[in-house]
Formats: structure tokens, sequence, C-alpha cells
């Protein structure tokens, strides 16, 4: 266990290792943070909340594993994991058309 201190100086290092991937415009810390949100909510059985933040970001097909591993261990997570990953797919298509190039 980090005391006080030593906590601080561990989470300013982490910070500052980590906003490297901020200054190259990536979407690393992005997709880190919904997984871990995803992951929070999951373990708290707030399903809708952890359905949008495991679907969000599949724009990189990687990250939506961890919400299916989640979606068979936990149904009541597996439907609402589809609703909002097929909403997020239709979305474009809803505003922008099928059309749009």
């Amino acid at each position: 266990i980090l005391r006080e201190r030593g906590a601080t100086v561990f989470l300013g290092a982490g910070l500052l290792v980590g906003v490297s991937s901020l200054w190259n415009q990536q979407a690393n810390a992005f997709i880190l943070g919904c997984l871990l949100w995803g992951t929070v909510a999951v373990a708290r059985e707030r399903w809708w909340l952890a359905a949008v933040c495991l679907a969000l970001p599949m724009f990189k097909l990687y990250p939506l594993a961890l919400g299916l591993v989640y979606a068979v261990f936990h149904p009541r997570l597996a439907w609402r994991l589809t609703l909002v990953a097929c909403g997020l797919v239709v979305l474009p298509v809803a505003f922008l058309g099928i059309d749009a190039t």
C-alpha cells in the first residue's frame, strides 16, 4: 500500500507517461477510459452505462471483444450491448444518409 506522497508521485508519473498519447492525437486514452468505465459499470451492475461505455470505442473493433466477454457472463448486458452497438452503426446513416461520401 502506498502512502499519500507515494501515491501522488505514482499517479503523477502515470499522467506524464499517458499524456503523450493525447499529444499524438491518438484514441488510446479514450478507449482505455471507456473500457475502464465499462468494467466498473459491470461490477456495479449498471447495465446501460456498461453497454454504452463498452460499445463507444467500436471504431476500433478490438475493444468490443471485452464487451462480448462480459456479455457471455452477464446475459442482462448482452441485449443492451447489441442494441447500443447497432445504434452506433445506424447513427451515421440516420444523420448523413446512405449517399454521403
